[in-house]
């Protein structure tokens, strides 16, 4: 899918328009290290729940050629991304229902329950502080370093011209 569909999406203009630098991995979300509760993502498209019990209690094993085929591996598939989404949207919610109050998606069940508050608090404590993992401050740094030093060795240089 990737190489299909997605290989001409402008990724450098995208990051840099999302706040990030403009190459890839360099990043950090510090509310993707908090998990919501399964008694939210559960919430969140129900229908996604059932739709993946379905086709992980499909044993492949004892399917012939043509069933095996009639499967729809797209919609399993789909089911995943659903899955992994409400993660993120919960995760998002949290940040977002203090910028917009006022929003009617904080009328939806979830965002009334004690567990969101729970949640929605560690996320903002974590996105408060958000510090970023040393190995991933080491890979942002060092290039702005190594070009911070040549930029020195070339005004340098440029003295005694």
């Amino acid at each position: 899918m990737a190489k299909t569909y997605l290989s001409h999406l402008p990724r450098k203009f995208m990051r840099l328009v999302a706040g990030f630098s403009q190459k890839s991995g360099q990043y950090y979300l510090s509310r993707a290290t908090v998990q919501p509760p399964r008694s939210l993502t559960k919430r969140i498209w129900p229908w996604v729940d059932a739709g993946l019990a379905y086709y992980r209690a499909i044993d492949h094993s004892k399917l012939d050629d043509f069933t095996q085929d009639c499967l729809d591996a797209s919609a399993r598939q789909f089911l995943e991304l659903m899955e992994w989404l409400r993660i993120i949207l919960l995760q998002d919610a949290a940040i977002l229902q203090k910028s917009c109050p006022g929003l009617p998606l904080w009328q939806h069940e979830v965002f009334s329950l004690p567990d969101w508050n729970v949640f929605a608090t560690d996320v903002m404590s974590v996105h408060i502080r958000a510090e970023m993992p040393k190995d991933m401050l080491l890979t942002v740094t060092m290039p702005r370093v190594a070009e911070a030093i040549d930029e020195n060795r070339q005004a340098f240089m440029k003295m005694f011209e």
